[in-house]
């Protein structure tokens, strides 16, 4: 699920349209060639599949596996190999998204179990009145919403199995690859060592974990290129728009430097996107660093954050942070200062 407010820690574009973003990724991949950076041979963009099925859940035209083979097949077909990662059999306990999921399942399950058992004693009324009979509407609504949500509630068990199958069967017309990694417990460790160590290109993604894991890593530093919410071109299984992500101003900056021959403005620049009010991951190089703001506000670790921190608050703590006596010292006076607002908020339940 990600940090805590990220609207207000990251830049994110307008709808780019995918000959850009195919255009960027080349030239990305071109100009680490050209620094010694990488020795692949074509630009290479890294999948988180679980996140990107379920942005397709509810799809009543194709299932989730399916639209993700689209989308891999639509960036393959374009001359971008593609790593297809996903999530092990067994995703840790603290997964929160994980956590959360499990939850609403079963707080559904048990609503329409209730709902169910009243709407059975309506029927059997041997008098209904007409309040009893827009009772019993009110419940058959409520019932079918319920039934629709749970449904969509989660991803087919055989989901990867599927994208296995898919992989298996893809056959490249111009030399690229598609490759599925399961990992071990979790994906998104995986997918943000391939960005540090240049393996890759870009994420595609929609998890603001990796703003926190990637940061300024790269072995050009522009390793936090996080692509989002693609759109296909309607009634084509061709895709039309992404969006793109990063915690880096310095990524916004290389970015528009790439697309300056194909756009007149900055696609940083929507005015329904405002840049982050405070970017607290960006020019931190500490991973320890940004995992600490990242607990500090709200993340799968700590769920919330510390009480009364938010960003803002922890915006003007990292612009106040000296790290003139070295990277140790700065973590212990960045874990002092935490432990002592925690320390000072009041605890409070979060259910």
């Amino acid at each position: 699920m990600g940090i805590n407010g990220q609207n207000s820690i990251l830049w994110k574009s307008s709808e780019v349209p995918f000959d850009n973003i195919i255009y960027l990724l080349e030239q990305h991949h071109q100009r680490r060639l050209r620094n010694h950076h990488t020795t692949r041979t074509r630009p290479t963009v890294s999948f988180d599949v679980s996140l990107l099925g379920y942005l397709f859940l509810g799809m009543t035209y194709m299932s989730p596996d399916v639209l993700v083979a689209m989308v891999a097949k639509c960036f393959a077909e374009r001359g971008v190999d593609v790593i297809l990662d996903a999530d092990g059999p067994t995703r840790h306990h603290s997964k929160r998204a994980h956590q959360d999921r499990v939850a609403e399942k079963d707080r559904i399950q048990i609503q329409l179990m209730e709902h169910r058992s009243s709407l059975a004693q309506l029927i059997n009324h041997p008098n209904p009145t007409n309040e009893i009979i827009a009772q019993k509407k009110k419940l058959k609504s409520f019932i079918q919403k319920k039934e629709k949500q749970q449904r969509r509630g989660g991803l087919p068990t055989d989901f990867v199995d599927k994208i296995e199958d898919f992989v298996k069967s893809f056959r490249s017309t111009n030399g690229t690859s598609i490759v599925l990694q399961r990992s071990l417990w979790q994906a998104d460790p995986a997918i943000a060592k391939r960005a540090i160590d240049g393996g890759i290109d870009g994420i595609l993604s929609g998890d603001s974990d990796f703003a926190m894991y990637v940061g300024n890593g790269g072995p050009d530093g522009f390793g936090d290129i996080m692509l989002c919410h693609p759109k296909f071109l309607k009634n084509k299984a061709k895709l039309n728009t992404l969006e793109i992500w990063t915690g880096q101003s310095k990524v916004v900056d290389y970015i528009n430097d790439i697309l300056q021959p194909k756009v007149r403005a900055s696609i940083f620049r929507d005015p329904k996107k405002p840049p982050p009010a405070y970017p607290i991951f960006d020019g931190l190089e500490q991973m320890r660093v940004r995992a600490l703001f990242a607990v500090a506000i709200g993340c799968d670790a700590l769920p919330g954050g510390i009480v009364g921190m938010g960003a803002t608050k922890a915006f003007e703590i990292k612009s106040n942070l000296d790290f003139s006596g070295g990277p140790d010292a700065a973590v212990k006076k960045l874990l002092d200062t935490f432990a002592e607002a925690s320390s000072k908020s009041k605890p409070q339940l979060r259910l």
